[in-house]
């Protein structure tokens, strides 16, 4: 099925949210095996008003999911998007 992703310019793709602290392929993975999705465009687009920033520096990108809610790096890779290892947990360029 297709879905959305949500990446920014320089965190990479949003993985998820726990206590209010936000997940991000380029700077802290955190053992998150899969990527957040959004049903649509719309749902996605606001979401990034409660992660802060500007609108400009977030991309959305339609993915084909295996599993509605979620996408494997696999599956972000098969969208273009680049494909980020769970077992890192601190940002890549900090190593």
């Amino acid at each position: 099925m297709k879905e959305y992703i949500l990446s920014h310019r320089e965190w990479g793709i949003y993985l998820g949210s726990a206590y209010k602290i936000a997940y991000w392929s380029r700077i802290d993975c955190s053992n998150l095996p899969k990527a957040a999705t959004w049903v649509s465009p719309a749902e996605a687009r606001e979401f990034t008003r409660q992660l802060g920033g500007e609108p400009e520096e977030f991309t959305i990108t339609p993915v084909i999911v295996a599993e509605q809610g979620y996408a494997s790096p696999e599956e972000c890779e098969a969208a273009g998007l680049k494909r980020w290892n769970p077992k890192v947990t601190v940002a890549p360029y900090l190593n």
